[in-house]
């Protein structure tokens, strides 16, 4: 049973798609700090005119320019992942074909994956495009670079900022990292020699004054105690 409803609705899905077709064209290569365009080309074949709206989600954080006309970015959270996607409103009439383009700049180097865009018209009609992953690479010049990182780039180094806390014991204190969170950074410990090295100069000090203090009192009490013997008080 379970194989027939699967089989129905991938029937009802091709059906459902065969209006429309959707390519997202893209390059093979990126390099880490470098930007790329995405060129989604959307044809309708219907009989009728549509309205509908395509979705394209974005991976991690990355930067996004370059929208065509209509579209822009928006929330498209899914639950308790939060993601961002570019979307445009869409009028088709029979036989018209649509070129929508955005550039995007990946947050860091390793991978751009970009799922496929999701198309729904006003029939209840649903397309998808094709999705891809380009790798994005180093920059190898023997600096850290923008979106480049220990993880991915031999040019970095761990303790480096470069946007990533690596918290890796090596000597250096990463600029990345929350104060304390990495083990090299004894500012902690620090602080506490310093309190206790300050509590106990005070309770020397205190000490001290109480000890003069205290022998100041008894050689006045003997002074006096001396001068009421002379004076047969």
């Amino acid at each position: 049973m379970r194989g027939y409803v699967i089989l129905a609705v991938l029937v009802l899905c091709g059906m459902a798609s065969a209006e429309y077709t959707i390519v997202k064209d893209h390059p093979e290569s990126v390099h880490a700090g470098g930007s790329f365009t995405v060129e989604i080309r959307v044809e309708y074949d219907g009989s009728d005119d549509a309205t509908a709206t395509l979705k394209d989600k974005l991976d991690g954080e990355a930067e996004v320019s370059g929208i065509s006309a209509g579209g822009e970015v928006v929330g498209c959270s899914q639950g308790v992942l939060k993601r961002r996607c570019v979307i445009w409103d869409l009028a088709f009439e029979p036989g018209s074909r649509k070129n929508l383009r955005y550039t995007v700049k990946p947050d860091s180097a390793g991978g751009y994956y970009s799922a496929a865009a999701i198309l729904n018209d006003d029939k209840g009609t649903i397309a998808v495009s094709n999705a891809f992953s380009i790798p994005v690479y180093c920059v190898e010049d023997g600096v850290c670079g923008e979106g480049e990182d220990f993880r991915n780039c031999d040019d970095c180094r761990t303790g480096s900022a470069d946007g990533f806390c690596d918290l890796e014991e090596d000597g250096r204190v990463d600029p990345d990292c929350e104060r304390f969170s990495d083990p090299d950074d004894t500012t902690t410990t620090t602080v506490k020699e310093e309190t206790t090295t300050t509590v106990k100069t005070v309770r020397e000090s205190s000490t001290t004054t109480t000890l003069e203090f205290e022998g100041e009192e008894g050689l006045l009490s003997r002074m006096i105690g001396f001068l009421r013997g002379l004076l047969g008080l």
